[in-house]
């Protein structure tokens, strides 16, 4: 699921949600076979880790992260707090909607975040902050290639997929 080869579709009806839906997800392909972005497969997984845990993914978060990172502003549902620090990102020069889930946690959609928390998991992630050596190479190294017609922006760099991450190779590493 974190490398985007479990064969299950980017969303079925009503899921990105992050809630359960009775729209059935057949398998695009046998998982483990190919890459393809699914966001329905982030959510199941999510929902498996709630499960084994017994805890929301909120209660794990704020838990787990929110002490590590030091965040002030982040959540995995959405807060009125964040309406004037909330940016969202553009697309063919139009404003992207953030749509506001109040009571869902869904891993592939439901984090809100402050710019200047969202600087410090970035800053903790490449600074090695929290995740043991062995973690981080899961998340830093390339598992899966995404073929050249799949990738998300210049073909000619070598994209892939890590633990939960998108990982670039480049001239400087």
């Amino acid at each position: 699921v974190l490398n985007h080869q479990s064969g299950l579709t980017n969303w079925t009806a009503n899921s990105y949600t992050g809630t359960l839906s009775d729209a059935k997800a057949d398998l695009l392909f046998d998982p483990g076979s190919t890459f393809e972005y699914s966001g329905e497969a982030m959510n199941y997984l999510g929902r498996v880790v709630a499960e084994i845990s017994q805890k929301s993914l909120s209660q794990l978060f704020q838990e787990e992260l929110v002490p590590a990172f030091r965040l002030e502003n982040t959540y995995f549902a959405y807060n009125e707090s964040l309406e004037t620090q909330m940016a969202v990102g553009h697309w063919h020069n139009y404003p992207r909607f953030k749509a506001k889930f109040p009571d869902v946690d869904s891993p592939a959609s439901g984090l809100y975040s402050a710019a200047s928390d969202f600087s410090k998991i970035l800053l903790g992630l490449l600074n090695k902050v929290y995740l043991s050596e062995s973690s981080y190479q899961l998340i830093s190294k390339i598992h899966q290639q995404i073929p050249t017609k799949k990738t998300l922006y210049d073909p000619a760099i070598k994209q892939g997929v890590g633990y939960g991450f998108f990982v670039t190779e480049t001239e400087q590493g």
